[in-house]
């Protein structure tokens, strides 16, 4: 029974997750002046993206913890080391790129209305940096 029941939470965490995900990327291609360098059919629950003209670093430190969605800097493979992430240079990512990269990572209990306040606050905070 405890074994059906994690099955029966997982399935329905993932179906959210893609869920949210999508509209996420959706979000990200369409109304955003961003590179997403993160592959089709890769890993739903992360995607990796350059945000032209903005320090990632800088950005990041304006950016908290919304509900479901939790933002780095460079690849998932590279988090806490301070030198560019050899994987985002393999991908053919310049060294001014990859200081614009973020990971958004999406957790099990990330909801549809996370993704929009993310979206909003994260919209507000590249147009602050880009005045700067």
């Amino acid at each position: 029974e405890i074994i059906d029941q994690i099955y029966y939470n997982f399935d329905n965490d993932w179906e959210n997750i893609v869920a949210c995900s999508n509209v996420l990327w959706d979000s990200l291609a369409k109304h955003f002046d961003v590179k997403i360098n993160s592959p089709i059919g890769g890993l739903l629950n992360i995607i990796n993206v350059t945000i032209h003209g903005v320090n990632n670093e800088q950005l990041i430190t304006n950016l908290d913890y919304f509900g479901g969605v939790q933002v780095s800097a460079g690849s998932a493979c590279h988090a806490g080391v301070k030198k560019p992430s050899k994987v985002l240079k393999e991908i053919g990512l310049t060294e001014k790129e990859i200081n614009s990269t973020i990971r958004i990572s999406l957790n099990r209990n990330v909801t549809i209305s996370d993704i929009f306040e993310f979206l909003r606050i994260l919209k507000n905070e590249i147009e602050k940096l880009k005045r700067l």
